[in-house]
């Protein structure tokens, strides 16, 4: 099972990556399917309870995040936290989102001192959820 899982967590935030970069925009059907196969994949080895809710607090906190900032981070990145929360225990979710934020931060310091962009200037998320969900995953 633990397979299947990667395989639609990592199929949904390539496909995600490849919109978030194109669009700016994450892919909500795919995304609400790939949540949902998370929540009853965790439900089917952990069954029901606290360690059901636990994982989905870094997208709670992404959600209200984008709610506070008015959208300097997308609100489709806390929908995105949320659906794949089901697929990860602590350590891994943690990994994930920090090496999202990390990398995200350094390339936001590499667009800022050498590209000269501003502020304000957007950085799509997902690619860097991506890119976590691989260390996560595959080198701890």
């Amino acid at each position: 099972m633990e397979q299947i899982g990667n395989f639609v967590v990592g199929s949904s935030l390539l496909a995600n990556s490849i919109m978030d970069l194109r669009k700016r925009r994450i892919l909500l059907p795919l995304t609400v399917v790939c949540g949902i196969f998370g929540l009853a994949l965790r439900i089917w080895e952990d069954g029901v309870g606290v360690s059901l809710f636990l994982p989905l607090i870094p997208g709670l906190f992404f959600l209200l995040f984008a709610f506070l900032s008015r959208e300097k981070v997308g609100y489709g990145d806390g929908i995105l936290l949320l659906a794949i929360g089901g697929y990860f225990h602590g350590e891994e979710l943690l990994t994930l989102c920090m090496t999202a934020v990390f990398a995200a931060g350094i390339a936001g310091l590499v667009l800022c001192v050498f590209f000269h962009k501003g502020k304000d200037y957007e950085i799509p998320f997902v690619p860097f959820l991506f890119f976590g969900y691989l260390a996560a995953r595959y080198f701890t």
